[in-house]
């Protein structure tokens, strides 16, 4: 039978059969296309290097992390000091001092690890803590002889057993070498102050007070201060012992009437006694004092209290100086001279007639309740005597024995509230200084007042000491007082970690990385 397809549908088949039979053939072609020609391919190459270039910025992402964390706790100098007035950062001073440490000298800091680099110690005070560790961190990466540890006294109670004599509190520092040891209270590295508005700043003090304990705990010998507990004194030493210690002088106690005196002391103190002396102790005391064996200046000083009972054998032995106490205390009239709203609070004037240090000025000296001494004589008998701090010429003087009648304002006149003895003692053929001091107050070396960093008292303190041995000030660490609560931006702690670990650590990358993918996906359809 003929077929009765028209010549046109034939047409059209055959050019269906034609086209299928071409697309077959080319198919075939790509499929065995050479590997070479594929590589070649646009599509291949442009998806080939999104996926690479993805991979590899997240792998080098990775390991620059990796890298720079482990950089950083081997070389903390890298982290970068961020904080207002360089809290993080080694002053000049404290960096010599440390490069200079040639015995293995231990630090214990007295928390966990992470307590202290978490600010979770003294956090209910505003107190940055961190900045211990991270100062203490950067002194090891200088001087390999130095090593850092954290003693938890709550999981190592033991610790504390080897420093009995001590109060010690978390957040304390131990820095220790086989000569000796320093212990330095939380206290004694941040400073909190509050003015009458009731806002509070908040100074750190660890810079030098680190520097000045390893200074100390390094130093071959240190002249030494014999503080005497035998007569009920009334002063606690414990701010006064903290800043010669501080001042590169080490403290002793002892017992004025059954001890020897310490071997190699240059300056006795005593602190405001209640009892007086016996004639025993007077003789011990003058003997220390004209000691010609000894060739090293040599001091005595004593504090005063207005409520001293009279004490005639230590009033006698000042005497023989040229120093004479009065029973009385010291008021200021003027109301712009004294502070606390207390007119025995005097704002004292230091005075020039024996030069403490010459690198320092004294501009602003407090003493609370004051005792007047009167100079018996300017020399005799190869003694000089000095005014060393005077009051006013607006204060009168108040009685200890009598009720006040109002009248003494009528009597004003500047008093000298601290004064000094010298002579000269000649041993192997050279002249030293024996130095006899009275300071009229007592609360001007206490907490709060001596340690202020409002006041120039502990610098006056320091200098005494210094003047009264011979020793220079080359080994004394200038304070550094940085206030930490003063910030241009404050950043909650919290904050602080959101920014560094969660956006540079987490989020950065995977902005990178999302960045990639998307290259990625729009390059594949090239």
């Amino acid at each position: 039978m003929k077929s009765t397809k028209d010549p046109q549908e034939k047409a059209a088949e055959k050019a269906a059969k034609k086209v299928k039979k071409e697309v077959a053939k080319a198919q075939k072609k790509a499929f065995h296309k050479p590997l070479k020609e594929t590589l070649r391919s646009p599509k291949f190459r442009h998806g080939t290097a999104a996926n690479i270039f993805t991979a590899g910025l997240l792998v080098v992402l990775v390991l620059v992390n990796v890298l720079v964390s482990t950089l950083v706790q081997k070389y903390p100098s890298l982290n970068l000091d961020m904080t207002t007035g360089g809290l993080n950062s080694l002053s000049s001073t404290t960096k010599d001092v440390v490069k200079n440490v040639s015995q293995e000298t231990d630090i214990y800091i007295l928390a966990s690890e992470a307590q202290v680099k978490g600010d979770q110690i003294l956090s209910n005070y505003g107190i940055k803590y961190s900045q211990v560790a991270n100062l203490c961190a950067k002194m090891a990466e200088i001087n390999p002889n130095i090593k850092i540890s954290y003693k938890d006294l709550d999981t190592d109670p033991s610790f504390a057993s080897g420093y009995s004599s001590e109060k010690l509190s978390a957040g304390d520092i131990i820095i220790k070498t086989s000569s000796r040891y320093r212990h330095i209270a939380y206290t004694d590295l941040f400073n909190i102050s509050s003015n009458y508005t009731g806002s509070t700043a908040i100074y750190s003090l660890v810079d030098s007070t680190l520097a000045s304990a390893i200074n100390n705990v390094n130093a071959n010998t240190l002249p030494i201060v014999a503080i005497d507990t035998g007569h009920q004194e009334q002063l606690d030493t414990t701010a006064m012992g903290k800043i010669l210690a501080g001042s590169n002088f080490e403290t002793k106690s002892f017992n004025l009437l059954t001890d020897a005196i310490p071997d190699n002391t240059q300056l006795i103190i005593l602190a405001t006694p209640s009892n007086d002396l016996t004639s025993d102790e007077v003789e011990k005391l003058e003997s220390y004092l004209k000691d010609s064996s000894r060739a090293v200046d040599r001091g005595l000083a004593v504090t005063f209290y207005p409520n001293q009972s009279a004490m005639p054998n230590l009033t006698s032995l000042l005497k023989e100086w040229g120093i004479e106490p009065q029973r009385n205390y010291v008021a200021e009239s003027n109301s712009q001279k004294y502070l606390s709203q207390d007119p025995t609070y005097l704002l004292a004037q230091a005075q020039n007639s024996i030069t403490l240090n010459s690198n320092h000025s004294y501009n602003l000296l407090i003493a609370p309740a004051s005792v007047p001494f009167n100079l018996l004589f300017s020399e005799q008998n190869g003694i000089k005597t000095y005014s060393l701090m005077k009051t006013s010429s607006s204060c009168y003087a108040l009685s200890m024995d009598k009720q006040a009648t109002g009248e003494e304002k009528n009597n004003q006149q500047a008093f000298d509230i601290a004064v000094l003895a010298q002579s000269t003692v000649s041993s192997n053929g050279n002249d030293y200084h024996a130095n006899v001091v009275a300071l009229g107050s007592s609360p001007f070396f206490v907490d709060g007042i001596v340690n202020s960093s409002t006041f120039n008292n502990s610098t006056w303190t320091a200098d005494l000491a210094r003047y009264m041995t011979g020793s220079n000030d080359s080994g004394t660490i200038p304070t550094k007082s940085v206030q930490t609560n003063t910030m241009d931006i404050s950043i909650p702690t919290g904050v602080i970690h959101l920014l560094g670990i969660g956006v540079f650590t987490f989020l950065i990358p995977m902005c990178f990385a999302i960045a990639g993918i998307v290259v990625y996906r729009k390059r594949r359809r090239l």
